[in-house]
């Protein structure tokens, strides 16, 4: 039995993509007195980004979208302008790209996930939604 290829999708692509933005996150946290924690913070966005290459993903990007947003809205009030003046202000950047990643991941994981124990069928004779009465027991 031939193992089947997976294919290449435009969101395996923008899946490698993004662990460019968040890898240099944590890059460029070294010389930070709270590189850590910020390390830390955007290597779980890389966590769930590399299962999605292979196309899985899991529904442990909720709390991570959930938290990105929250990190962002917390610090919201500290943007300043220009933007690239405080550092709270690029760290709240980060986290609300961070944010919009982990909520496609979210998305991604919702419409490919299962109905455990039901098998779906959507239309055509057997199915009991096409019209004709027959149902296949």
């Amino acid at each position: 039995m031939a193992i089947p290829k997976k294919r290449i999708t435009p969101f395996r692509m923008l899946s490698v993509f993004m662990l460019l933005p968040l890898g240099y996150s944590i890059f460029v946290q070294q010389n930070d007195p709270d590189g850590g924690v910020w390390m830390l913070i955007y290597g779980y966005a890389i966590l769930m980004t590399l299962p999605a290459i292979g196309g899985e993903f899991s529904p442990w990007t909720i709390p991570g979208m959930l938290g990105y947003f929250g990190g962002f809205l917390y610090l919201l009030p500290t943007f300043e302008s220009p933007y690239l003046k405080s550092e709270l202000t690029r760290e709240g950047g980060g986290l609300f790209i961070a944010a919009v990643w982990m909520l496609c991941l979210v998305v991604a994981w919702y419409r490919g996930r299962e109905i455990q124990g039901q098998e779906i069928t959507v239309g055509g004779c057997g199915s009991g939604n096409c019209g004709c009465g027959a149902v296949n027991p």
